[in-house]
């Protein structure tokens, strides 16, 4: 299933400069992994295997607290239809 799947860089792209690029005082940056600990290797691998690719199911909005549901009439669409989005376990 995995070989069918594929992420534009317009998606990817994102999620990459999600995982490597910081705000800093003087502005974005790269992350300076070198200065992580095991510990925080360890937090932000764990906080990777909570996520999970979805494809919806029907358009979907995101409530005020951040998490997933079905759009309704007048809500602003986050995730189209068909589109693979990126969820934890709890619907966020």
């Amino acid at each position: 299933m995995l070989e069918e799947v594929a992420l534009p860089d317009s998606i990817f792209g994102h999620v990459l400069g999600d995982l490597l690029l910081i705000e800093t005082p003087d502005g974005w940056g790269p992350v300076d992994f070198r200065s992580l600990n095991v510990g925080e290797f360890g937090t932000i691998y764990q906080g990777l295997l909570e996520n999970e690719l979805a494809v919806a199911e029907t358009d979907l909005a995101v409530d005020n607290e951040g998490y997933y549901r079905p759009a309704l009439r007048g809500d602003t669409v986050k995730v189209q239809r068909r589109a693979i989005y990126l969820h934890n376990r709890s619907g966020q």
